[in-house]
């Protein structure tokens, strides 16, 4: 509710009021954050109840419709601008608006279907709230590269670096057009050709999946793909302009293609028993280092290096994901590891065990001495 009330306010955003908007899209990206960190919590659960086919078949679905309603979205609010012939202001407020409409009942449908879980522990006695949670993310972190160090401790790093270079791709081929003088009009066709390949995309992970068996598979081969995509058309476009039509279907189809794979390998890879916690860690490594490459491109600019370079650098990220990927165990063992006892919780269980048996011994033994 609060997420879709500071998304109406926004609606009145004009040039006197811009200051306190940003200041409330700042509260919002929190909101945004505390939601994702609910919804990415069930998936793992959502995995064991349907099986890995069926996982695979909705990751890939969930991105589709996102890419889709995504065009969907900006073909009508151009379309609406264009029509009534309208300025750049009337035509935020009206797309704020629509957004208001359209994504608050869905968000309001989802928290509907959120069925209620009881609390995974409780607060340790003597412990405070303020900190408990500081104290149980350096336990997690511990526990991760303790007892799973080459399933999930080799996924995360992957996704720090991958996500890294994904997350920053829009700005930095946008950025890349403009500065090679792609006018308006033609960055926006090659942002429309992205996100209609990327649609495309989410159906090649969804089969890259079933046929390879291995969804850490399928993403290799999607990073390595990636790689020898970037290496090709980012030097060529300066050259021939007309070949950026041709990047924007195959830098859709990858990015189509990276995501439901990653949602896949993050919903069969989290042990049960700390679902909530681990989403935390999952969004906080997709977005970490998500400044990185922007800011290398911003100085391979400003230095006058070939900006084609500031793309091709991206490769660097997806390489240094792709060595990650590829330290992961076969994917069977991969998924007993995961469908094991949790040994985080079980350590944590024998540590609380231990310390409620010494207090209870301290106990009886003051007794006694009374």
């Amino acid at each position: 509710a609060l997420l879709i009330a500071v998304q109406a306010v926004q609606i009145y955003t004009v040039q006197d009021t811009w200051f306190v908007m940003s200041i409330l899209q700042a509260i919002n990206s929190f909101f945004y954050q505390v939601l994702s960190l609910a919804a990415y919590a069930y998936l793992p659960e959502i995995k064991q109840a349907v099986g890995e086919v069926t996982m695979a078949t909705y990751s890939s679905q969930f991105y589709a419709w996102m890419f889709a309603s995504q065009i969907a979205y900006l073909v009508a609010i151009t379309a609406v601008s264009f029509v009534l012939e309208i300025g750049d202001v009337v035509t935020a407020h009206i797309g704020q608006a629509v957004d208001v409409a359209w994504s608050g009942p869905f968000y309001l449908l989802a928290f509907y279907f959120f069925t209620k879980q009881a609390a995974m522990r409780k607060l340790p006695e003597g412990r405070s709230l303020t900190f408990e949670g500081f104290r149980q993310v350096l336990s997690t972190s511990k526990g991760i590269f303790q007892h799973y160090p080459k399933t999930l401790g080799f996924f995360l790093l992957g996704i720090l670096f991958g996500e890294a270079a994904a997350n920053s791709f829009t700005v930095v081929a946008v950025t890349f057009l403009v500065e090679y003088d792609y006018n308006t009009t033609e960055t926006g066709i090659v942002i429309l050709i992205l996100l209609v390949f990327c649609t495309v995309g989410t159906f090649v992970a969804s089969f890259s999946m079933r046929k390879l068996g291995s969804p850490a598979k399928s993403m290799q081969l999607q990073l390595i793909m990636f790689i020898i995509v970037n290496f090709v058309v980012f030097p060529l476009i300066p050259k021939v302009k007309v070949l950026v039509y041709l990047a924007g279907a195959l830098w859709g189809l990858m990015l189509g293609w990276f995501y439901p794979t990653e949602l896949q390998l993050y919903a069969s890879l989290m042990p049960k028993g700390q679902e909530a916690e681990l989403a935390g860690f999952y969004l906080y490594c997709t977005q970490v280092l998500g400044w990185l490459p922007p800011l290398i491109f911003t100085i391979m600019n400003e230095n006058d290096v070939e900006l084609y370079w500031g793309g091709v650098h991206l490769n660097i990220y997806f390489f240094i994901a792709l060595v990650f990927y590829s330290f992961l165990p076969p994917w069977e063992e991969c998924i007993s590891i995961t469908e094991g006892e949790n040994q985080m919780v079980k350590t944590r269980k024998e540590r609380e065990s231990v310390l409620i048996s010494s207090k209870n011994n301290n106990g009886v033994e003051d007794n006694d001495a009374n």
